[in-house]
């Protein structure tokens, strides 16, 4: 993955995409203002693997151009599936964000991709200066994992 330039056309389809993300929808505009600087984007070539499944998650990943696919290996020995597709304005990885959790499937650019990262040292030093935006992502992660175990 290569880091590039985020032009100015590229911020509109960012803000679009972080009006998706569940967890950041509350936020007010000071608190998206000092995200969005900290937000970056790379550019990855078909076959590149974003994530890996059982890597530590570190960043949310947002696809600003191209199209990834999904993948999931469900045991040590099985062959990994094909479970969904990635296009612009999709996001993934968000759960590294609330709690660190492992990777749950491999990400794969299916052609030429470009997109944004935010990673969760970024995130939580946001949170840090802002007790009640902290607050409230705990109560996102706990929800969130009740609604996994189920």
């Amino acid at each position: 993955m290569d880091k590039i330039a985020i032009r100015k056309e590229d911020y509109a389809r960012l803000a679009r995409i972080l009006r998706k993300v569940y967890f950041l929808t509350n936020l007010t505009m000071g608190q998206l203002e000092q995200i969005i600087p900290r937000i970056f984007m790379v550019e990855c070539k078909a076959g590149h693997k974003v994530i890996k499944q059982g890597d530590a998650g570190d960043a949310l990943f947002m696809v600003a151009e191209g199209r990834l696919s999904v993948h999931v290996k469900n045991g040590f020995f099985s062959l990994s599936r094909k479970v969904g597709e990635l296009v612009p304005e999709d996001f993934f990885g968000e759960m590294a964000l609330l709690g660190r959790e492992p990777r749950t499937a491999t990400v794969l650019c299916e052609e030429d991709s470009k997109v944004f990262v935010l990673q969760a040292a970024d995130f939580n030093f946001v949170l840090k200066s802002n007790p009640d935006f902290a607050h409230a992502m705990e109560e996102v992660a706990l929800e969130r994992k009740l609604h996994n175990a189920q």
